[in-house]
Parts: C-alpha cells; structure tokens; sequence
C-alpha cells in the first residue's frame, strides 16, 4: 500500500493522485460534522496527500505552504473563535508568502496575464469595499483580515504572472480568493447558505490546480 501511494504521487501521467484527492476531498465536504479529531483528520488528508506529492516532487516550499494550509484548517474548525480564527489567518497567510515565492521565482507579464490579473483587482476592490462598510462587524480583526487580503493579492498577482504562464495556476489562485472571500463574507456581511460546502469544495479544488501547476503534473 505505501509502495502504491509513493507510486501514485511520483507519476506524472495517471489519474490515480486526482481520483484519490478526490474522493477524500468529497468525503469531508459531504460529511462535515464529526467529533473534532475525526474532522480534523478527514479535512486535513487531501492536504496531506497533496504535501506527499510535493515532496516526492521535492517542491519543499510547497510542501510547507500545504504544512501551513493544514494548520489553518484545523484552526478553522473552531467556529465562533476569534483567537482561532486570527490562528488560522495567520497560518494560511504564510502559506501564500510560500506560494508567492514559488510562483514568483520566474515572472513575465504576457497578454494572457491581463484578464486575471483585471478580474482580481476587480474582486479584491469588491470586497474591499464591503468590508469597510462593516467596520463594527470586523472590528479588531480589521487589521489581519486586511493583511490577509494583501497577501493573497500577491499570490494571485505571483500566479497570473508566473512563467511559463499555466492558466492551471492562475484559476487555482483565483478560485482560492473565491473560497477566502466566502468565509469573510459569512463571518462579516452576511450568512450564506451551504457556507462549508461552497468554502471546503472551492479550496479543495484551489488547492489542487495550484499544488499540481507547480509540480507540472499531467491527468
């Protein structure tokens, strides 16, 4: 078994390493309530098989923002909590300042950068703007979550302009921005239906297109 998981996270051409993520990513977005170390194991295991990839792949900077990732997802889980809330802010920020310096090791602005880049200054002017709006409900975690945001501007910004250009990368990083925004808009503008399940499913996916654009890993 271990022989075939190595196997499955070296190979650059099989659909073993998507159909596993997969299926582990949909066991937790489908069954989200459990007791807290079981949730944390079963949110965490895509991530962890991701990290495994990258290793193999000997992408170590990867491997530590997907380290930083899981920290965060735990975090995360204690829902209502500023202390952990502020925890998990601060251990997915890091996790972009170490995709920013993958991406940003090789970077070029070429006209398939632009729509990206357009659509990301555009979202990010967006919720920009309705978080200042409710600046009692952010309160004292104005300053973190505004942090938070610039460093994710970079890393999108890091990805739409990598080079060679993968239009894999920048959706990646675009639809990580997407699952980002969602939580901040549940927590400080409005309840959303179906929050988790929009949030889990976009991150998993985020997650994945970044990890293997890197990787330069082929279905």
């Amino acid at each position: 078994y271990q022989r075939r998981v190595r196997d499955l996270c070296t190979n650059e051409s099989t659909m073993d390493l998507f159909v596993l993520y997969a299926v582990l990513a949909l066991v937790y977005v489908c069954s989200q309530h459990h007791h807290p170390p079981l949730s944390a194991l079963i949110k965490t295991a895509p991530i962890a098989l991701l990290g495994l990839h990258a290793y193999e792949q000997n992408q170590l900077l990867t491997v530590g923002a997907l380290v930083f990732s899981a920290g965060g997802d735990i975090a995360l889980l204690q829902r209502g909590s500023n202390t952990f809330f502020t925890i998990g802010l601060a251990s997915f920020l890091t996790a972009h300042v170490f995709y920013v310096v993958v991406m940003g090791k090789t970077s070029e602005l070429t006209q398939q950068s632009v729509p990206y880049l357009i659509t990301i200054f555009a979202f990010l002017a967006f919720v920009v703007s309705r978080l200042e709006s409710r600046r009692e409900q952010v309160a004292s975690l104005r300053k973190p979550v505004m942090a938070y945001i610039g460093v994710i501007a970079c890393m999108g910004i890091a990805a739409s302009c990598h080079a060679p250009f993968s239009h894999r990368m920048a959706i990646g990083a675009c639809v990580f921005m997407a699952s980002d925004a969602t939580i901040a808009w549940d927590r400080f503008i409005s309840k959303l239906p179906l929050r988790d399940t929009i949030v889990m499913s976009t991150y998993y996916i985020a997650q994945y297109l970044i990890v293997t654009s890197i990787t330069g890993f082929r279905e």
